[in-house]
C-alpha cells in the first residue's frame, strides 16, 4: 500500500504554537486567536484526541485538504476526519521544525504559510521529511476555523538553498 507524504494535522500543526506549550497567548487579536486555534488543534492531535482537533475545522463538504505530491486530494469533513483516524495508526511524528511561519489576516479570513522539517516513523523505519504547507482559516460566528490545508515537499531550490 502506499502511504502518502502527507501526514496527519498534528503533526502540520504541531510547530504553530507562539512557544513552549506553556506559554499564554494573548487572544485579544485575530492573530493571538489564529495561533490559540492552531495551538489547541496540534495539542488534541498530540494525544490522539482527533474528535477535539476536528472542532476546529470547518464541518463542512467544502473544507479541502490537498497534497499535490501524492495526488491526493480530500474533500469534507467526514473523510478528513477518517483519513486521520487512520493515519494515526500507522505513523508517528518524533520531530518538528517549522521555519518561516507566516500569517496574514485580512478581515474574516486568514491564512498561514510555513516550511517544515520533520522526522517521522512508520514502522521501524524513521525518515526526515521537508514540506511546505498552508492553511487557510475563516472566522465564523466568533470562532477561526480552518477551511482548506495543503501540504508538499519543499521545490527543489529551497533545498537546495537550505544546504549551501
Amino acid at each position: 500500500m502506499k502511504i502518502p507524504s502527507m501526514t496527519f494535522l498534528a503533526i502540520a500543526l504541531a510547530g504553530f504554537a507562539a512557544g513552549p506549550a506553556t506559554a499564554q497567548i494573548d487572544t485579544s487579536t485575530d492573530e493571538g486567536q489564529i495561533n490559540q486555534t492552531l495551538r489547541d488543534v496540534r495539542l488534541a492531535l498530540a494525544t490522539g484526541d482527533i474528535d477535539g482537533a476536528m472542532k476546529f475545522y470547518w464541518n463542512d463538504p467544502r473544507m479541502t485538504v490537498i497534497d499535490p505530491d501524492e495526488g491526493i486530494r480530500l474533500n469534507g469533513w467526514t473523510y478528513y476526519k477518517t483519513w486521520l483516524s487512520d493515519r494515526a495508526s500507522v505513523q508517528k511524528t518524533l520531530l518538528w521544525r517549522a521555519h518561516e511561519r507566516k500569517l496574514h489576516v485580512r478581515g474574516n479570513n486568514a491564512y498561514v504559510t510555513f516550511l517544515v522539517t520533520r522526522q517521522v516513523q512508520m514502522g521501524n523505519m524513521v525518515r526526515q521529511q521537508n514540506e511546505r504547507g498552508t492553511y487557510v482559516l475563516k472566522k465564523m460566528d466568533g470562532k477561526w476555523l480552518i477551511v482548506a490545508q495543503h501540504i508538499s515537499a519543499w521545490p527543489q531550490m529551497v533545498l537546495f538553498q537550505q544546504t549551501k
